[in-house]
């Protein structure tokens, strides 16, 4: 259960091939499709860079879909593998990591459970905290109902939502959030469209910094699932004073089920 950061990365098949733009495109529906019982592995990582301090983690999901009932999916999540690294000044160091992560692995040892909307809007997120919730939310990419072309633009402030925790509660604040369709693209013989990720929690008083969300997805067709996800979140525009980064990438082929 318990590996190396490196360890971990060692075993995390990235997709190989450069993706190729579809120069003509029908429009397209993208929509979910989860079969009860499937079995979906992806692997999250966490990057929080600050100062002279970055913190990384990678965790190893195996998400089974366990029902589907009124337009709605349950997912139930268990943590398969953990692996964390820190450098202090560019240098990695080990001081007191193998307790942390021990720690780490018994604390996430409950599943979680994820019950998404059929158009993939988050419903319900149990099991997990705050911060270790930011990763799984990814999962949660809404979709628009009806077939859209690229250029498409529709509203997901729920990919938003989370961050307005990091500003005082008595701050009033505007949360919004889009998704875009960029194009479609013929990856290693399948067919994903690209969707990027657009949001902000911004302070009604200008004079206070808000935070900034900024990402891209790419989508499978041909199996209705999230193939990978990449969000970065500042503070401002100058990304001061850190950056958190987060991501969720397939470890297995879309159409494989076990």
């Amino acid at each position: 259960m318990l590996l190396s950061l490196l360890g971990l990365l060692g075993c995390w098949e990235r997709q190989g091939a450069e993706p190729q733009i579809l120069a003509q495109a029908d429009p397209v529906v993208l929509g979910w499709r989860l079969v009860p019982g499937e079995h979906l592995r992806y692997a999250l990582t966490s990057t929080w860079t600050s100062a002279e301090q970055v913190h990384t983690r990678v965790e190893h999901w195996d998400y089974t879909v366990s029902t589907i009932d009124s337009d709605l999916s349950l997912l139930r999540g268990r943590l398969e593998a953990l692996g964390a690294e820190v450098l202090l000044e560019g240098q990695p160091t080990t001081l007191g990591l193998e307790e942390a992560r021990e720690s780490e692995k018994q604390r996430m040892s409950r599943p979680i459970e994820l019950t998404l909307a059929m158009d993939g809007r988050l419903v319900a997120l149990e099991g997990a905290g705050w911060s270790d919730a930011l990763p799984h939310r990814l999962l949660a990419l809404r979709l628009e109902h009806e077939a859209i072309e690229p250029g498409a633009r529709w509203p997901d402030p729920v990919i938003a939502r989370p961050y307005a925790e990091l500003l005082p509660p008595q701050v009033d604040l505007v949360v919004e959030g889009y998704e875009t369709l960029e194009g479609l693209y013929q990856v290693d013989g399948r067919i994903q469209a690209r969707v990027t990720t657009r949001g902000a929690v911004r302070p009604v008083d200008p004079t206070i910094p808000g935070v900034w969300i900024s990402g891209e997805a790419w989508w499978d067709l041909q199996s209705g699932q999230l193939t990978s996800r990449t969000l970065r979140v500042t503070l401002d525009d100058e990304g001061e004073p850190g950056l958190l980064e987060l991501s969720v990438e397939r470890l297995e082929s879309p159409a494989s089920t076990r």
